[in-house]
């Protein structure tokens, strides 16, 4: 009994599937077009746009956002004294993958810095601002924040 029904199945697909190859082809009906409701002129001529030169920037670069030339003096954004605690300006700068273990820089201003895979163990930074840092894959264990 499952053979028949499988043969009328089968069958009766080929068979409906031959009737719309069938009927697509022997149709001759047409589809019209409907014309546009109104015209549309043009409000003013546009001119094409100028070509624009790419610009790649390093983070912060053209913003005025750079590690303070004061604490770096020769402008690889990285502060020339890292042995300072306390209440310290490095914001913007790179501590890239440097170690700031047991530190206290409360209150210090890291907003903006890179301290991507920092060690930063054990640091005391409550009341700093950290806002728009990098702390991505730094290292954290018993930092205090608050």
């Amino acid at each position: 009994m499952t053979s028949n029904t499988s043969v009328i199945l089968i069958s009766g697909s080929i068979g409906l599937a031959l009737l719309v190859v069938f009927g697509l082809v022997s149709s001759d009906v047409e589809l019209e077009h409907p014309e546009p409701a109104a015209e549309v002129e043009p409000v003013a001529e546009v001119e094409p746009a100028a070509e624009v030169e790419q610009v790649d920037f390093e983070a912060g670069e053209g913003l005025g956002l750079n590690c303070n030339p004061e604490i770096d003096k020769d402008g690889d954004k990285v502060p020339d004294n890292l042995d300072v605690e306390g209440s310290i300006d490095w914001s913007h700068c790179t501590m890239e993958g440097r170690d700031l273990s047991n530190r206290d820089l409360s209150g210090a201003n890291l907003s903006g810095a890179n301290l991507y895979g920092a060690e930063l163990d054990n640091t005391d930074l409550s009341g700093a601002d950290l806002s728009y840092t990098v702390l991505y894959k730094a290292s954290l264990a018993n930092t205090v924040f608050t």
